[in-house]
């Protein structure tokens, strides 16, 4: 990446949708949450000690590539903000990490870990996902850099098209999947929202910072932050305590997004509360047969073998690559 200094833009802001740009999942507006009181911790690490740590740990600090008035955040999150700039290199999205930790050895050891596994980011190379740019310290915090999608996530993608090839994007979904897994890498929060849609109309699966941003935030949170959790896409042994990092768990998710990208709707769409996804999760209740699948069984058996309520039976992801090219 060149030294071309990047200006960033006052969004605008007229619709009350998620900015098509949106790098991590976007659940209902969350209450702004404050800061934790300075006088709670000692010595609180600030947002140039964090890129620091992360630079450290081979992460491309990008900091002096912008420069210029900050303009609004394009969209909020508890674990950050997002933010949209242009350079050289092209239209950068910036999301902010929103983390307070006092300078302690165990969580630096804590900050390298997260590096750890943002250089994995940094490292992949598929022309489905979305790449890491590097590190910044943006508006005195710590933020991820990577390409601004003007298309949105997919399902905004979808409302857009007249003519949608549910067939492509769902068969460049699973080819990004099945590299993630080739390549011993699990996403981990894997939906409609985490798919945005590059300049040329292919699908770029992104997110793979949620699960670490997550972590990061609870920092100074009270308790487990069970509302995090993308309920209608996570596999029912997720919320019976087993680890939601595991192919079986993101196969799971992707058989749930391959159906929304296909539907256009949110899985177990006819159901509007957390409390009833739960309970459809949890007594291995599959989502209903939508019409637009009424004439395709061998696609809605592939989706249901996704859904199995043994982890072990349910395909890898290459496998269901290979299914989907030939069903859909």
């Amino acid at each position: 990446m060149d030294n071309t200094l990047c200006i960033p833009r006052t969004p605008q802001l007229e619709s009350p949708s998620p900015h098509p740009g949106e790098l991590v999942h976007q659940e209902p507006q969350p209450e702004t949450e404050s800061a934790p009181n300075p006088a709670q911790h000692n010595s609180l690490m600030t947002g140039s000690q964090i890129v620091e740590i992360f630079h450290n740990q081979q992460l491309p600090d990008v900091t002096t590539y912008f420069r210029g008035p900050d303009g609004d955040p394009v969209s909020l999150g508890s674990s950050g903000h997002l933010y949209h700039a242009r350079c050289a290199r092209g239209e950068a999205a910036i999301r902010t990490i929103r983390i307070f930790m006092a300078q302690t050895n165990s969580n630096q050891l804590l900050l390298k870990a997260a590096a750890d596994e943002l250089l994995v980011w940094l490292q992949l190379q598929h022309e489905f996902l979305t790449p890491l740019w590097g590190v910044a310290c943006f508006r005195e915090q710590a933020a991820l850099v990577s390409p601004w999608m003007p298309y949105g996530n997919i399902i905004d993608y979808r409302r857009q098209q007249p003519y949608f090839d549910w067939q492509k994007m769902c068969t460049q979904v699973s080819s990004a999947v099945a590299y993630l897994h080739d390549n011993g890498v699990i996403h981990g929060d894997i939906k409609a929202q985490n798919v945005l849609v590059s300049e040329d109309g292919n699908a770029k699966v992104t997110g793979f910072s949620n699960s670490l941003l997550r972590e990061l935030a609870s920092h100074y949170r009270d308790g487990n932050d069970f509302s995090t959790l993308s309920m209608r896409w996570i596999a029912p042994e997720v919320l019976e305590g087993a680890s939601a990092r595991s192919e079986a768990v993101d196969v799971y998710a992707l058989g749930m997004t391959i159906l929304e990208i296909i539907t256009g709707k949110v899985p177990f769409d006819e159901v509007s509360s957390d409390q009833g996804v739960i309970f459809q999760v949890i007594t291995r209740t599959a989502p209903t047969r939508p019409q637009e699948l009424a004439s395709n069984d061998r696609l809605w058996a592939l989706l249901t073998q996704c859904w199995s309520s043994d982890p072990k039976a349910r395909p890898t992801a290459r496998e269901v690559y290979d299914q989907l090219k030939d069903v859909a």
